[in-house]
């Protein structure tokens, strides 16, 4: 009987032992994480694209859990507490890129020049990088293709867009004579002369004669020829350029998210010696749409959201000292 009891106070006291083992360990735990999540990085999260400019919804936004809100004492996004190294960089711009389709291998090194840009202290991210390595790739970006559905439906364009000519029709196929000859110069006409009335008499000379002899001695079926072979090179032309003017909005959105994720950065740091609040504010007054984005964002309406807000939008976070 003896032994039976001291085998039971053996095992009550290992038992205990082990309580208290564990019990410090879960205490040691929550400490570590507490510790862990003051010091790591938040990386912003990317939204799905949306339809409609009341929805703000870009992948290029920057969005803490809660959302600050201008009204409160405390405003600051608690989930960025970034200490701005290489690896914190390479994860906000990956996770930006995502809304980009693009060969993997292109993403990458894009991603890498990027990051060694910032590295070396630059806060934009030159137009002429993006445009080495996107151009011509065939690179598609859905969330613009949305959001330029929706300001052509709206027949409200940012100032960037219109800025880089992204609000440009796409050039359309010759249905007539009238638009056949709209744009032409008056030596186009004069070689359409040569080709088609090589023995005209008398030859026209000013602009008007030249363009007046074409509509008379020319068929349809001939000026059509010449005018499809001036829209497919008109229309090459319009391709390249708005690749390239999107390669630079997109140099803009990412140059301009950088900006917001360091004032994140800087305003976590301010929080620590005082209360601060921020709002955003537009890069133009006289942009409608980003004034608009502005004061519904500082009203408090566009919870868990950061500027950009959409790709091209300029619209910059200030900070204050409450009080």
């Amino acid at each position: 009987m003896a032994v039976v009891a001291v085998l039971v106070t053996v095992v009550a006291g290992l038992v205990g032992f082990l309580f208290v083992c564990w019990y410090v360990y879960r205490i040691l735990s929550r400490a570590l994480r507490w510790c862990m999540s003051s010091q790591s990085v938040v990386p912003p999260a990317s939204h799905a694209p949306c339809t409609s400019t009341d929805q703000l919804a870009s992948s290029l936004v920057l969005s803490p859990p809660s959302a600050p809100s201008v009204n409160g004492t405390n405003t600051a996004p608690h989930s960025y507490t970034v200490q701005g190294t290489a690896s914190d960089n390479a994860h906000a711009l990956q996770a930006l890129l995502k809304s980009v389709s693009a060969p993997h291998d292109v993403k990458r090194a894009l991603l890498k020049e990027v990051l060694a840009s910032i590295e070396a202290g630059k806060s934009d991210v030159r137009e002429g990088v993006v445009i080495q390595h996107l151009a011509g790739t065939g690179w598609v970006w859905p969330e613009c293709d949305e959001w330029e559905h929706e300001f052509k439906k709206r027949g409200r364009w940012p100032y960037t867009w219109r800025s880089l000519g992204l609000d440009e029709a796409m050039p359309a196929e010759p249905a007539s004579v009238d638009d056949a000859m709209k744009g032409l110069t008056a030596t186009e006409m004069t070689d359409w002369l040569w080709t088609y009335a090589p023995g005209l008499t008398p030859r026209p000379e000013t602009p008007e004669e030249v363009e007046q002899a074409c509509r008379t001695y020319l068929t349809w079926e001939q000026i059509r020829r010449e005018a499809l072979a001036r829209y497919q090179n008109s229309l090459l032309n319009f391709r390249k350029n708005q690749d390239e003017a999107r390669c630079r909005l997109l140099a803009h959105t990412l140059g301009m998210t950088i900006c917001t994720y360091r004032s994140c950065v800087d305003m976590q740091r301010m929080q620590k010696v005082g209360v601060w609040l921020f709002e955003t504010r537009p890069g133009s007054e006289e942009d409608s749409i980003e004034r608009d984005f502005a004061a519904r964002f500082n009203r408090g309406e566009l919870q868990g959201q950061l500027p950009p807000f959409f790709p091209g939008d300029r619209c910059n976070l200030v900070h204050h000292r409450n009080g």
